[in-house]
């Protein structure tokens, strides 16, 4: 991991030293805002751009809905970097059965809000794909169910806290000078580390309570330069 993540570090850091063409605050190459503004120093709000992706999925009695407001700000010419947060809501259906006091299942749902912030940096390397990493601290409430005896069982509530550290590429498809959509494939590689696993009680069966734990994620959304 230590490797993976000192390639992409120095990826980036070589990019930008050779960046010379001229891109504008939502990375498509031309006649960017402030190639006409060369003497301004500090904070160039035509390099500044916000935006949001969005998270969504429905299946057989599952179902995911989020999005990830962010801001960024191109450095120079390749490299971009800036501050997110994410906010998901997930439930599904009849994934605890449990034996009530008549003998028979009771079948409860599974429910679970994820928010927190993040940061993350861009390196555009290739006309309109990118490597994308991105730092996330989330907060996981979720409400469950477990059986306490033969014939009864309780709901259980419980919060975490979970690091996750993106790493994927991406690709940008632009709509205007300012207005530009975006598609990223991600993987966490903090999933796995001791901090982010759980046994399963029982059967001692490790698990990662990461929310990308065994997936890859996938994220679209839409970026307005200012």
């Amino acid at each position: 991991m230590k490797k993976l993540i000192t390639l992409c570090v120095s990826l980036m850091i070589a990019t930008a030293m050779n960046a010379q063409v001229i891109y504008n605050s939502t990375g498509r190459k031309g006649d960017a805002n402030y190639r006409n503004n060369t003497s301004v120093k500090g904070f160039d709000i035509n390099k500044f751009f916000v935006g949001s992706g969005i998270d969504f999925g429905i299946v057989y009695k599952y179902l995911r809905v989020g999005v990830s407001p962010m801001a960024g700000y191109k450095f120079n010419d390749y490299f971009t970097a800036g501050l997110s947060a994410r906010f998901m809501y997930e439930s599904q259906r009849d994934v605890y059965a449990l034996w009530n006091s008549t003998g028979g299942l009771d079948y409860k749902p599974f429910r679970s809000r994820i928010y927190g912030p993040g940061v993350w940096a861009r390196l555009n390397f290739f006309q309109s794909y990118f490597i994308h990493t991105e730092f996330e601290y989330n907060k996981i409430d979720f409400i469950g169910y477990q059986q306490v005896s033969a014939t009864a069982y309780e709901k259980i509530k419980d919060s975490y806290t979970v690091p996750s550290l993106m790493v994927g590429a991406g690709y940008t498809a632009y709509i205007t000078d300012k207005v530009s959509f975006y598609g990223i494939l991600l993987y966490d590689v903090l999933q796995s580390i001791p901090r982010n696993m759980r046994t399963v009680s029982g059967t001692g069966e490790p698990y990662s309570i990461s929310p990308y734990a065994d997936q890859l994620s996938y994220r679209i959304g839409i970026a307005v330069g200012l």
